[in-house]
């Protein structure tokens, strides 16, 4: 994706209603963020107060891409939805399958494929109870991000 499209990106999520802020990005295969231990790569907030700064303001956004043309995009999540973060390699696909076992199928909703073979899946409504106890299976609360993909 380009620098301009990644503006443009923050800009549409911000349209519909869902509040965004600018993470580290991934240059030459490492999070620009420059620790070469970095835990979670191209996944953090740039901007100084992270989720709890994430905005729909169009000038705030702007102002941030422009200071960082290529940053990745963060959703701020809790407040009008939910995202579940599979993991496979520590049980996560076993914890859907028993989810969908116990509380029938899924609603309808967005799935979007990771880097690591997982998935996230965004949900609307209360999951803390819903989740409670699964392992690879992890919920983004209020105040936490998702990094997005181009809506």
């Amino acid at each position: 994706m380009t620098d301009t499209s990644m503006l443009a990106a923050a800009l549409g999520y911000a349209r519909r209603d869902v509040r965004v802020l600018p993470l580290y990005e991934i240059r030459n295969g490492r999070c620009a963020c420059g620790k070469a231990d970095c835990i979670s790569p191209g996944k953090h907030p740039r901007n100084s107060n992270g989720a709890t700064g994430a905005t729909m303001d169009e000038a705030q956004i702007r102002a941030w891409w422009a200071k960082w043309p290529a940053a990745n995009i963060g959703t701020a999540t809790g407040d009008r939805f939910w995202v579940m973060d599979v993991d496979p390699r520590h049980g996560g696909n076993e914890s859907v399958m028993q989810l969908l076992q116990q509380h029938g199928s899924m609603p309808e909703t967005v799935m979007v494929n990771t880097g690591s073979g997982g998935r996230i899946i965004v949900l609307r409504g209360e999951l803390e109870a819903f989740l409670a106890g699964l392992p690879g299976v992890t919920a983004a609360e209020a105040a936490e991000n998702a990094t997005a993909r181009r809506p």
